[in-house]
């Protein structure tokens, strides 16, 4: 058998390797031999550790050896102020009986500053100074004066919270930073200054990290993709990993929690079981990482929040701890009560097991049973593996919290089940510390058929299943809920029984029954463990009898870890057999996800796994909307019906956005050995055999002379227009000057590498539901922030010279770096030529447009950038023949850098003084085109002066420049360069008259404002008056504008019409009619109030 490789790799295996990869008897003993050492090591472990908590029970009640975590040392809580500020002491008095600090998200509340409330509680505090509110000078003093009261109390002050996800541009963040860390120095603080971010934020604007003293990093497994589902605690870690490789000591974790009830996220469970079992491995994990301190999310449950977010607490809203005890259940079997919580009375003690296991053994068995989430519903099978297709969950959380990291998510270790026989009071735990599985929400398939007619979606695709976008609905399959059994892995049926072939415990109040492998019935007393309560109480059991119950408890657990030991060795075997029995695309998904495990198994498989190491990497799936789902599944169904055999993948910017946790609408599929066109129409093919409405299919045909390689077919399917284009290898003749390509069918990485960048050579395999990365770069440059040509940038470029312009965008919108061999080929003389020679204007005009106003865009890097590589001139390209006052003329050398400044002075003018960002993707299309305009007319003011003669007339060179040069609208040529650039002088001049005003405004219409602002660029930017005199000169005309009620006055029409004035005037028809309609408008101007008689009254004496 060959398993293929993206990089072209062949691993052949012969059937007689596959024979030899069965395991012989021989190897099967040896293989015990290992098990029995180790099982009888832990067994040994267990027994002494049992008895010593034996021991420790004769005077102390199981409820305080075996209960409920109480936070790492040291750690610290969350706490949001959202509800009476006169509950601060007391709420801070029940945080300090667990934990030793707190972390807030502003100063003050309700008159109190939080600074001393925590101190006076004996809590250390970092505190968040709240800036997203406004001006936060207050707030900011408030820190200050807390800190010198307590100066040992405080352990940092955070700038602002999770900024970057609200939208705010790193630079701002920054200047916050720097603004906060400059009062607190001058203030005599020593105190540590930084900011809380979600952990991709920093990681993609690093530069805010690095401002910083100290950072708090945001971290929720809960929140992440589906691959967080099975091991939260390594998603975590990765993530941390990622923090802490690029700033070390000075990162901590300031929040990380999973919800206890209020519904499911991305197929996360929010329950009580899920969250105490992430609560307490988080805790045991926290104790010597995430810092010098980790703060958990929350402290307690907020009712006025809706779903998830209120059931974050590990207090409930009344301030009693969750994790002490289970919740109380009337029908669990009889247990030791509780010892009472200082705030919370004792918990009646349930009667009977609880109906549904918990997913694990937790780190610290609960002194009660956990009452499962009522939402949960049991299937007949566990899932064991991740599933290879999404559910249609929510691509962004509805709240303030999501995290999206845009690296790749690390292969997760697989861990040994955590092996334990849990008993209605104590649960012994293994001694090995394994990261629990976590109830997950599973569909039936990971395959879902969209259903047009029905209210739920069929499970599999036959012939005679249909789909279709023509239906306005999308219904997904209902989903059903697998508990895993984290004694054996088998299911948990509605009654609370675990069945299963190695053994069954049963919810009866005396006993509890495990069967082993030899059919021998080992019984404990369950009296025996409960006699704690007896003990507390004055009983007198003896010392002996607690050894003799924890040893008779050891033997359950020995029980339990030879048959999980068993079951997983099985496991095992049969999938090093299966591995090779699978296709190619199985066994590389199962290799990538497993190959550690597997490996140490089979030694083929680990040579196998050294040569995956070099291979194409794969992230799981990624999280799809509904409307992506029931796309992608119809396309499969179309390639399924139609027996095509394709692999259908997504392409380029949407895989990207995807992965930096952007949502997209760009959807590109590329066909593997069919063309676009052809399979369009397989499509409407499709359609129209189901009875369904087909689709107009426009074909952009390939334009090689202006780079436009590929033909393109393009349909609208569902709410969005698809395009279709196969995979391509080019060739070109040997004449290189003209690079002409000849096109040919390709393979996936032959494609990935005629892509512009790395960062958009990602594929997404609909077939197989995993995100491929054939030149080995796209993850790693997308994780690190790099703008990377797949090829040589030289052959990249004169492939498609636009691709110099797609290099400044990207880097600008996503704030990434360009790379060094990059960086130097755009100096190159060569490629300037290509960009303006073999690029039409109009796909010039649509990147530089994308640059000003595209999503996410940040015009001011992007233009400094065009400056810094000379590019300017392949944009703004100037006509021949450049006239000065009538003259001969040609532009002055440094008249790009006059463009820029003034560009820059624009866009720190409109977005106040916030020079890093304008979020334009929330305006509407007259705002984003006046925005376009007002950067636009900005950076053509120093080319004003400038003319050229065409066709007998005098143009002026910013109208040429947009009409010509970058094809834009010529709405937008004539306003910018005939009437912006044109009058801005005139407002430099203009006096506060009410007639001055009001004619000049007349002219210039609704860009009056533009017309300003430009003036005000002109002036203190190219004319170097200074800008406080100028703000107080254009703030006191608009205000004067306002004031006389001018703001539309070129609306204003005559009092009297052509007609009347040519009666009562005695006038002729003609110009002199338009004469005195002008008077008369000068006369309104100057009398508002004025009535048609005084108007005719002073026309008359003024005829």
């Amino acid at each position: 058998m060959t398993v293929n490789t993206p990089d072209q790799v062949e691993i052949v295996m012969t059937p007689m390797a596959v024979e030899e990869t069965k395991p012989t008897f021989l190897q099967k003993a040896r293989t015990w031999t290992l098990a029995h050492k180790r099982a009888v090591a832990a067994i040994g472990a267990v027994a002494v550790i049992g008895s010593v908590l034996a021991v420790i029970t004769t005077n102390t009640s199981l409820s305080s050896v075996f209960g409920a975590s109480t936070g790492a040392n040291g750690a610290g809580i969350c706490y949001d102020s959202t509800e009476n500020p006169n509950d601060l002491e007391r709420h801070f008095g029940i945080i300090k009986q667990k934990y030793a600090s707190v972390r807030t998200y502003q100063v003050t509340y309700g008159g109190k500053n939080m600074i001393d409330v925590a101190a006076n509680a004996g809590l250390s505090i970092a505190v968040g100074v709240w800036i997203s509110g406004g001006d936060w000078s207050s707030e900011l003093q408030a820190a200050i004066d807390g800190t010198k009261r307590h100066p040992n109390s405080v352990k940092a002050i955070y700038i602002g919270n999770e900024e970057l996800h609200k939208g705010w541009g790193a630079g701002a963040v920054i200047d916050a930073i720097n603004k906060g860390k400059s009062a607190i120095r001058a203030a005599g603080l020593n105190t540590p200054v930084g900011t809380v971010q979600i952990d991709g934020d920093f990681l993609r604007n690093t530069a805010v990290a690095d401002a910083c003293d100290t950072i708090g990093v945001n971290i929720y497994p809960y929140f992440s993709g589906p691959e967080s589902i099975k091991d939260p605690m390594g998603d975590l870690k990765a993530r941390w990993s990622a923090i802490t490789s690029k700033w070390g000591g000075k990162a901590r974790i300031t929040e990380s929690g999973w919800p206890t009830g209020g519904g499911d996220y991305n197929g996360h469970v929010s329950s009580y079981d899920n969250a105490k079992s992430y609560y307490n491995n988080f805790n045991s994990w926290a104790s010597s990482n995430g810092g010098d301190i980790t703060y958990y999310f929350m402290f307690k449950d907020v009712p006025n929040k809706g779903g998830y977010e209120q059931n974050f607490g590990v207090a409930d809203n009344q301030g009693n701890w969750k994790f002490d005890s289970a919740p109380s259940n009337p029908t669990s079997a009889p247990t030791q009560a509780p010892t009472p919580a200082p705030t919370q009375a004792p918990t009646q003690a349930p009667t009977q097991a609880p109906t549904q296991a918990p997913t694990q053994a937790p780190t610290q068995a609960p002194t009660q049973a956990p009452t499962p989430a009522p939402t949960e519903k049991p299937t007949d099978k566990p899932t064991d593996k991740p599933t290879d297709k999404p559910t249609d969950a929510p691509t962004q959380k509805p709240t303030d919290k999501p995290t999206d990291t845009p690296t790749p998510v690390p292969t997760t270790e697989t861990t040994k089940p955590t092996t334990s026989t849990p008993e209605p009071t104590t649960n012994t735990p293994e001694p090995t510390t394994n990261t629990p599985e976590l109830t997950t929400s599973t569909p039936e398939s990971t395959t879902v058929s969209p259903d047009f007619n029905n209210s739920t979606a069929s499970n599999s695709t036959d012939s005679n299943s249909t789909s279709s976008f023509s239906s306005g609905s999308f219904n997904s399959s209902e989903e059903m809920t697998t508990v895993s059994n984290s004694n054996l892995g088998n299911p948990v049926t509605n009654d609370g029984t675990t069945t299963g072939s190695s053994g069954t415990k049963t919810g009866t109040t005396g006993t509890t029954s495990t069967t082993n492998n030899n059919g021998k019935t080992e019984t404990l007393n369950e009296n025996n463990a409960n006699t704690g309560a007896a003990d507390q109480s004055g009983s007198g059991k003896s010392t002996i009898s607690y050894v003799l119950g924890g040893m008779a408890l050891v033997g359950v657990c020995a029980v339990a870890v030879l048959v999980a030991h068993n079951r997983r060795k099985n496991q095992m075997l049969d999938e090093e057999k299966d591995i090779f029995m699978t296709n190619r695309d199985d066994s590389m998904a199962v290799l990538q996800t497993r190959k550690s495990a597997i490996a140490s198994y089979c030694p083929i498989i680990l040579r196998m796994k050294r040569k995956c190491d070099s291979m194409a990497p794969t992230t799981p799936t990624l999280v799809l909307t509904a409307e992506e789902q029931k796309l992608f599944t119809f396309l499969l169904d179309v390639d399924q019906q139609k027996a095509t055999g394709l692999t259908l993948r997504v392409a380029g910017g949407w895989v990207r956005d995807k992965l930096l946790g952007r949502e997209s609408d760009d959807i590109d599929i590329a066909l593997d050995k069919m063309t676009g066109a052809a399979f369009a129409e397989l499509v409407n093919s499709y359609e129209a055999q189901h009875g369904h409405a087909t689709h107009s299919v426009g074909i952009i045909k390939a334009n090689p002379e202006q780079s436009k390689h590929l033909e393109t077919a393009t349909m609208q399917l569902g709410n969005g227009w698809i395009d279709f284009v196969n995979l391509r290898a080019e060739t070109y003749a040997d004449d290189e000057a003209h690079r002409i390509p000849s096109m040919e069918f390709g393979t996936p990485l032959q494609d990935a590498q005629r892509r512009d960048f790395t960062i958009n050579s990602l594929f997404y395999n609909i077939n197989t539901g995993m995100v491929e990365d054939y030149t080995e770069k796209g993850f790693q440059d997308l994780a690190d922030g790099i703008v990377r040509t797949p090829l040589e940038p030289r052959v990249t470029f004169l492939d498609d010279p636009l691709r110099i312009l797609r290099a400044i965008r990207f880097a600008s919108r996503f704030e990434f770096k360009l790379e060094e061999s990059l960086c130097s080929t755009l100096h190159l003389q060569e490629v300037k030529e290509a960009l303006l020679k073999k690029v039409s204007r109009e796909r010039v005009g649509k990147e530089f447009s994308g640059m000003l106003t595209g999503s996410s865009a940040h015009p001011d890097r992007a233009l400094s950038l065009l400056l810094e590589y000379g590019l300017m001139d392949c944009i703004f390209t100037p006509p021949a023949g450049i006239l000065l006052n009538g003259k001969a003329a040609s532009l002055p050398s440094d008249v790009w850098n006059q463009s820029i400044a003034c560009a820059l002075a624009m866009h720190k003018l409109l977005v106040n003084h916030d020079a890093s960002r304008v979020e334009t993707s929330s305006m509407d299309e007259v705002a984003l085109n006046r925005f376009k305009l007002e950067i636009l007319a900005a950076a053509l003011l120093p080319l004003a002066p400038y003319t050229v003669l065409q066709k007998k007339k005098s143009i002026a060179i910013p109208y040429a420049i947009i009409k010509d040069s970058l094809k834009l609208r010529a709405k937008d040529a004539e306003d910018v360069g005939n009437v912006i650039l044109k009058s801005a002088d005139r407002f430099k001049t203009v006096k506060l008259d009410r007639v001055a005003v009001g004619l000049l405004l007349r002219e210039v219409g609704n860009l009056w404002p533009i017309c300003i602002n430009i003036a005000f660029v002109s002036e203190t930017t190219l004319e170097g008056a200074p800008i406080a005199a100028s703000s107080t000169k254009y703030n006191a005309l608009r205000a004067f504008i306002h004031e006389s009620k001018l703001d539309n006055v070129w609306e204003l029409k005559p009092i009297l019409n052509g007609k009347e004035l040519i009666a009562a005037l005695e006038l002729p028809p003609g110009p002199a009619v338009r004469v005195m309609q002008e008077r008369a408008i000068e006369y309104q101007l100057a009398h508002p109030d004025a009535s048609r008689e005084d108007c005719l009254a002073y026309l008359k004496l003024n005829k």
